[in-house]
């Protein structure tokens, strides 16, 4: 495999997935040979700093990548269907029914001038044969489901009269609306304040074991990965680097840059407040360094790793790093 796997019962595939954007300052490589699985009531946690393509390989599944984007290469399986080239019209009866997604700001997704309760029954009414009664219905119990208070009143209310954790909720009320298989949510706790961070986070686990949703989790926060995601796969310029069940990340991280994101994330459980940071940059996607990608970064790096490009390595039963060193 050129990239990271997982094994078991699949959800999802992506198979040496390539995403490309033609700028005019050259070529950006923003998702480069990514092989990754979801498994059925998997939560999948996808991690990384920004600009390193999480949120590319997201739009990429649900295929709603931006112009000058486009899907160049690979394959997106979903339970063995390859959407790659599906046409709009067939990606439409899948998204919201098979495959979901919550967005990180609210406010850019919800429509200003339309009730909470319109916006969560649209997605029934596209995907389910009810009437419009029945869909507000069905879109209340959603906003129930997700835990907002009064949501009969609230599904009258407009965006702008709720909270940012209600708006969040919303939004994954909408998203849960036709029970998909498989929850994509892009950083769902951006922004939020502490305290909401940890209701939307406990929400997202209470509703996966509830309904049995698959979850991909963007996030660049290890400590958010650390509470709801049964796997990791760390991304860095466009390719997975290290890939592992939840708890091995955590006790034996491989990669240089999976050490780097985890000493640089905030513990409660160790009383020593100094956090180590990530020397450098992401590099550029236009022309990324040769060989390892990370090798300008890392402490670690010899001449090989300027040269050649690492291949993956197993190094436990479910455990994967594409590194030299290992």
């Amino acid at each position: 495999m050129t990239n990271a796997v997982s094994v078991g019962n699949p959800l999802l595939e992506l198979k040496d997935l390539k995403t490309y954007f033609y700028t005019s300052s050259g070529v950006v490589r923003a998702v480069d040979n990514v092989t990754l699985n979801i498994n059925h009531k998997e939560s999948l946690g996808l991690v990384g700093e920004s600009g390193c393509g999480k949120s590319t390989v997201a739009f990429s599944i649900m295929k709603l990548i931006p112009r000058p984007g486009k899907i160049v290469a690979g394959q997106i399986l979903l339970e063995g269907e390859d959407l790659v080239n599906k046409d709009e019209e067939h990606m439409r009866k899948i998204r919201g029914s098979r495959i979901a997604m919550s967005f990180q700001d609210p406010m850019t997704y919800l429509n200003p001038v339309r009730t909470i309760g319109d916006q969560v029954a649209e997605a029934i009414l596209l995907h389910q044969n009810v009437g419009k009664s029945q869909a507000l219905e069905q879109a209340i119990r959603a906003l129930e489901l997700t835990q907002i208070p009064s949501a009969e009143e609230k599904a009258r209310s407009y965006p702008h009269q709720l909270s940012g954790g209600m708006r969040q909720r919303a939004l994954i009320a909408m998203a849960l609306a036709c029970q998909p298989g498989l929850l994509i949510a892009d950083e769902p706790t951006t922004a939020l304040d502490v305290l909401v961070q940890d209701e939307i986070l406990d929400l997202m686990i209470e509703l996966q074991q509830k309904l049995g949703t698959s979850i991909l989790l963007i996030t660049h926060d290890l400590g958010v990965v650390a509470r709801v995601s049964d796997k990791v796969a760390v991304m860095y310029a466009g390719r997975i680097v290290e890939y592992s069940d939840t708890r091995s990340i955590y006790k034996e991280p491989q990669h240089p840059y999976t050490i780097g994101l985890i000493g640089s994330t905030p513990r409660l459980d160790v009383k020593s407040t100094r956090l180590r940071s990530i020397e450098g940059n992401v590099p550029s996607l236009v022309s990324p360094p040769p060989g390892c990608r990370f090798h300008p970064r890392c402490p670690y790096s010899k001449e090989r790793c300027k040269r050649d490009e690492p291949r993956f390595v197993q190094i436990a039963a479910e455990h994967y790093v594409l590194c030299h060193k290992s």
